[in-house]
């Protein structure tokens, strides 16, 4: 069965529970769709930093929004912006409990993240199997007090769900000590306050030789919190027994993007080429 397929009966499950749950309310899955949702086409975002750009602002792998930044990781996929039509099913997921929900956002998701592997393997010139089969999905963690207050590890069911969606296999790599929630608080104090929150859930030398990680969260806002998790595996992948090792790719994939501004008039045709620092994915190893 293709993909389309797949997802068609995700969607048709996830409304029928909705459905018998809410009797004639729309569930939260079925009033996304209602809105007329479709996933983002990659031209209408950055692929490096993930923010929305306008016609012809891709140049040489960057977009001008992170032209001069410096990333602790090679690309970012994305379902959206984080806006209404994103926002009120991303809450309903972590807050009110809802699976079903993350888990048609998650398969999404990863269908998003198969796709760019593809692209990959094509400039790569190498088979998909080549890259997929060194791929690994790792969400985001959540701390434990914070699993135990909300009642659903969200970041599971979504880093589940994308490997579901993309067909790689899933690794809880990372651990998260709690620390107070993030909403409201500036870059800075996101960034002090996520500062040695994560640490590795595993040896570094069973992380065994992955050549792309997909890193999965569910909202990316200022990256303090990206940044942090790609710190830990950095810092995990060099410390892997072994010097012929190269360090992995690391891929972002989220659900949606805060501060994304939409696109100013309709798209000029982009080339599909991968950011600059995607290039640890190309490479042959």
């Amino acid at each position: 069965m293709s993909r389309g397929g797949v997802a068609n009966l995700i969607r048709i499950g996830a409304t029928h529970i909705e459905r018998t749950m809410l009797s004639d309310r729309d569930g939260p899955v079925q009033e996304l769709l209602n809105t007329g949702f479709v996933a983002d086409d990659p031209s209408a975002y950055c692929p490096r930093c993930g923010l929305g750009m306008g016609p012809n602002e891709f140049v040489d792998g960057t977009c001008s929004a992170c032209r001069r930044a410096k990333l602790p990781w090679g690309g970012v996929v994305r379902l959206g912006p984080y806006e209404p039509h994103l926002r009120e099913p991303i809450h309903q997921f972590k807050f009110d409990r809802w699976h079903a929900v993350g888990e048609h956002l998650g398969r999404a998701l990863g269908a998003t993240v198969a796709e760019r592997l593809q692209l990959v393997a094509e400039q790569a010139g190498e088979p998909v199997s080549a890259i997929t089969s060194r791929t690994v999905v790792v969400p985001v963690p959540m701390s434990f007090w914070r699993r135990a207050s909300r009642g659903i590890d969200h970041a599971g069911c979504l880093g589940r769900s994308v490997a579901q969606g993309a067909g790689l296999r899933l690794g809880h790599w990372l651990l998260r000590r709690h620390r107070p929630a993030q909403t409201g608080l500036s870059e800075a104090a996101r960034k002090k306050n996520l500062r040695g929150a994560m640490r590795p859930r595993i040896a570094p030398d069973q992380m065994g030789d992955p050549r792309v990680i997909v890193l999965v969260d569910d909202v990316m806002t200022t990256g303090s919190t990206i940044h942090e998790a790609c710190r830990v595996l950095h810092e995990m992948a060099r410390a892997r027994p072994g010097d012929a090792q190269e360090p992995p790719a690391i891929l972002v994939a989220t659900v949606a993007v805060s501060g994304s501004k939409p696109r100013r008039s309709a798209p000029t045709p982009l080339v599909r080429s991968l950011p600059a620092a995607d290039a640890a994915m190309v490479q042959k190893k």
